[in-house]
């Protein structure tokens, strides 16, 4: 789904029971929102992929929740209310060494409607399983624009830090971008099999060309003007 707007008008709960818009995570200029699908009584799993999540954010040095992210955990189980919400945030927010931001990291709830909604549109599957009360369901972190609009995604359930901010900073279309960002993105491709960001050898070679021809082109010029400097008379 890549590409895809994803619908800003949907309506769910935060952790204070009020009554939030997607859309009021999105702005211009704001950061892009990084989606996390969830449901907090998952025995395995969820917790894994939060606590993956947060210690992979947490090991993103200089970086505040709200200033260069924003993250929703979003519970799919339309069971679950604002009081669990916050109990997971709570916990979520011990992980880290910075606090988040207002609107910097929010854990929300919501109705059979909107869930189904907001995960159809973002493609991510999930089944209630009556005999144990649980759901089957796929894992992933998603990276969306701050129109709105999905970047990409990190499937799985165990990300690196290196994973996570490469995907932030791409979904940020250069807001932001420290010059070590954009040399970063310019050497790792997404694998399309795995979606994990790789080194592409092909990209490094050219890079590494494009600063020895830089490099080279500057010695050049700078010899050139200096000999043009000795060769003045001086007056």
């Amino acid at each position: 789904h890549e590409g895809d707007q994803v619908p800003l008008s949907l309506t769910f709960r935060d952790t204070d029971n009020n009554l939030r818009t997607l859309g009021e995570l999105f702005e211009d200029n704001g950061p892009p929102v990084v989606l996390l699908p969830v449901y907090f009584d998952c025995p395995v799993i969820c917790p894994m992929t939060m606590n993956q999540a947060g210690g992979a954010l947490r090991r993103i040095e200089g970086w505040t929740p709200g200033d260069q992210y924003r993250l929703l955990v979003l519970s799919f189980d339309h069971r679950e209310t604002p009081r669990s919400a916050r109990i997971q945030r709570d916990a979520f927010l011990l992980k880290l060494d910075q606090l988040p931001l207002e609107d910097g990291i929010e854990f929300w709830t919501g109705d059979s409607e909107n869930i189904l909604a907001l995960m159809d549109s973002v493609g991510v599957g999930y089944r209630f399983i009556p005999g144990s009360g649980h759901f089957t369901h796929t894992s992933a972190m998603i990276f969306l624009r701050n129109n709105g609009t999905i970047h990409n995604y990190l499937p799985g359930s165990e990300y690196t830090a290196q994973q996570v901010r490469t995907g932030i900073t791409e979904a940020a279309e250069g807001q932001s971008q420290t010059l070590w960002d954009q040399v970063v993105l310019l050497c790792r491709v997404r694998s399309e099999a795995t979606g994990e960001y790789v080194i592409s050898p092909m990209r490094v070679m050219q890079l590494v060309g494009a600063v020895t021809v830089f490099v080279l082109t500057t010695g050049i010029a700078v010899l050139v003007v200096t000999n043009k400097l000795r060769d003045t008379p001086s007056l």
